[in-house]
Formats: structure tokens, sequence, C-alpha cells
């Protein structure tokens, strides 16, 4: 019977160990090259996931490719928009990422949820990631963006 009981203390640790409260992945580092233009200039530092943001040219195309680090259970990355600015070249992508609530158990397998837009009219000098992260269940402001990532096209 102890060795019965034992075996299944030592399986719930297991078990435990794979599956745990919802919690944040590691804060994505602050990008140093920020383009001199945003569309969210007064926002706050981002805080979310790590993201990789990509931006290539192709002709009068541009194409917005990105990458977010993030658990496989209950995180959600959706496309909400993209933006422009063609006086200076200026192209935003906006993303919406959705977290799990403090109170769901979710497995903490990293993944990548991957995304792209296209935009065929502007060929981007410079561009930038907008993000907003909001837990699910919970209301929030719908313009709280963060500058997650930009680019600046070499010279």
């Amino acid at each position: 019977m102890r060795r019965v009981l034992r075996f299944l203390i030592v399986a719930a640790l297991a078990v435990g160990v794979g599956c745990r409260p919802a919690g944040e992945p590691d804060a994505a580092p602050a990008n140093p090259a920020a383009p001199a233009f945003s569309f969210a200039p007064d926002a706050p530092p981002y805080d979310g996931p790590p993201i990789r943001f990509e931006v290539t040219t192709e002709g009068p195309a541009t194409q917005f490719r990105w990458s977010v680090t993030a658990p496989t259970g209950g995180w959600e990355v959706t496309f909400e928009g993209g933006r422009t600015y063609p006086p200076i070249a200026h192209g935003a992508v906006k993303v919406l990422i959705v977290r799990p609530g403090a109170d769901e158990m979710v497995t903490q397998t990293q993944e990548e949820h991957d995304g792209h837009y296209r935009h065929g009219n502007l060929t981007a000098k410079t561009a930038e990631l907008l993000v907003r992260v909001v837990t699910r269940g919970m209301t929030g402001d719908d313009d709280d963006y963060r500058v997650a990532a930009s680019w600046s096209a070499p010279e």
C-alpha cells in the first residue's frame, strides 16, 4: 500500500512539473533602433513575450512577418490590421496577443505563433510592430498598443 501511495505522489509531482498556472514568458528585449516616427510614440515599453519581426520589400510591395514565442496552451496571436504613413514610407502592423487568465492551467511548452501581412503599395523604409496584450476574460483598452519591434531599411 505504501508503494502505491509513494508511486501516486511521485506521479502527481511529475505531472505538476509539466503543467503550471499561466505565467508570462520571458519579455522581449527592447529594440534600440526604433524609427524616428511611430504610431504609438507615448506608449510604455513592450513587456510581452519575445517577438521576431522581419520586413522585406519587393518592388512596390512590403511583406511584414512576425513570430511570437509563447506557450502552446491558452495563448492566441491575431493580426488586427496594418497602417502606413506614405510621406516617409513608414509601415506598421497591429497584433493582438491574448494570454490565459491567472486561474487557467496551461502547458508551458514554447511554440512560435507566426503571422504575416503584405502591403502592395508601399516600399517601406521604416516599420514597427504594434502589439496589444490582454488577458482572456478581461476588458482592456482597445488602443493600448506598444512598440514590440521596429525595423529600418539598410542604407
